[in-house]
């Protein structure tokens, strides 16, 4: 037996990402419990109050990120402000703040299906190179609190399973506002100012896969899609763990 196979066995101690229990052995390499993992699956099939579809099956996306060409908008499930204690918030609260490999894997495992569904129309399997994923950028003071850019690690992992390129199509300036702290209104101009597009990046001519963890007003999603847009990006999918249903147009 290997150390890393004693370690597994005998020292080791994984914990659920909602309710803290420990994992039995069965569960060792799962995010949630099996209690957290069925209020995880009920989120994914909550209706939009739009077209009516399961979240997870939702293709509905803000006024403003349509505006600006994005192809569509996935996400497992919505967000709503007040249910701050349910498993997919504490998810997006563990990816946030912890950089645990188990968490990160298990949300981009979680995105793979609905990321390859939207794909498949695109001649995706038999075209590769033509696609490649981005993120939104954290920003710069979060990333010194944290040490790390939690969309980039999930964005990566989510190239890797896809075996396609991640690339680093943007950075955020040093001098920005929380968007989470603005109105509406506040969010598309500090959007607008905190992002920037990396020069370096090969986008001409190619798909990209966007992602980022939450989407609201779709403000920081516009300013990417906008960006790839006017660098020559064929197209724009975008991705997220969460979005608002308040913004849906």
């Amino acid at each position: 037996m290997s150390f890393w196979e004693i370690a597994r066995k005998y020292i080791l101690v994984h914990k659920c990402g909602c309710c803290r229990q420990i994992l039995d052995r069965d569960h060792f390499d799962d995010a949630l419990c099996p209690k957290c993992r069925i209020l995880w699956n009920k989120s994914l099939v909550e209706s939009c109050k739009k077209c009516l579809r399961p979240a997870i099956e939702c293709e509905c996306m803000p006024g403003a990120m349509a505006g600006e060409g994005a192809l569509c908008l996935r996400r497992l499930f919505f967000y709503e402000s007040e249910a701050t204690y349910s498993p997919s918030m504490s998810i997006i609260f563990m990816l946030k703040h912890k950089n645990i490999r188990r968490i990160t894997d298990f949300a981009a495992r979680q995105l793979l299906p609905s990321i390859k569904e939207a794909l498949s129309a695109l001649d995706f399997e038999d075209n590769r190179e033509a696609f490649f994923v981005c993120s939104v950028p954290r920003g710069r003071t979060k990333i010194r609190e944290y040490g790390f850019d939690h969309g980039v690690l999930l964005a990566s992992r989510i190239a890797q399973l896809l075996e396609v390129e991640y690339v680093k199509a943007f950075s955020s300036t040093f001098f920005s506002t929380e968007q989470k702290a603005l109105d509406r209104k506040g969010r598309f101009k500090n959007a607008q100012k905190r992002i920037r597009f990396c020069d370096e990046a090969e986008v001409k001519g190619r798909y990209a896969i966007l992602f980022d963890d939450i989407v609201t007003t779709g403000a920081s999603m516009s300013a990417c899609v906008r960006l790839l847009r006017k660098a020559g990006a064929k197209g724009v999918l975008c991705f997220s763990l969460a979005s608002s249903k308040k913004d849906i147009r």
